[in-house]
């Protein structure tokens, strides 16, 4: 009986790191998938991006410190390590690649805003123009 408890909780702890190595190694992915997709699209959808980079970082903390709970609660001291070396790498990593698009995309931002407002400053000289040489030709009519 106590071999067969044993291997059961062998089985269940390989099972348990299979979970928690395809959690991470999607989690992995996952940032690195958005900060490319991020990097590439910004331009034209900045505040949508940002806003789903900010909840893949939150829902990637859920995961870890709900992982880590787990873990303790279950006392799997490898799973613990792994959970761990998550939190401490793959955690920071996401956040960062947030601060860092954030940062990156601010001048783009200040550069197209300014565009924007030459833009229409040009509108507004032109239609101002334009009304003046409607007065000016009632004027001599």
């Amino acid at each position: 009986m106590a071999g067969r408890s044993s291997s059961m909780m062998l089985v269940s702890m390989l099972v348990f790191s299979l979970v928690m190595v395809l959690v991470i190694g999607m989690s992995v992915v996952f940032v690195i998938m958005f900060s490319v997709t991020f990097v590439m699209v910004s331009v034209l959808v900045f505040p949508m991006m940002v806003v789903s980079m900010l909840g893949l970082a939150v829902v990637l903390v859920s995961v870890s410190k709900v992982s880590l709970v787990v873990c303790l609660m279950t006392k799997l001291p490898m799973m613990v390590m792994f959970v761990f070396a998550f939190s401490v790498v793959v955690m920071p990593v996401s956040e960062l690649a947030v601060m860092v698009s954030v940062v990156l995309q601010l001048p783009v931002m200040a550069v197209m805003m300014f565009g924007f407002s030459c833009k229409i400053k040009r509108r507004e000289v032109q239609i101002r123009q334009r009304l003046h040489l409607g007065l000016h030709s009632l004027k001599q009519d």
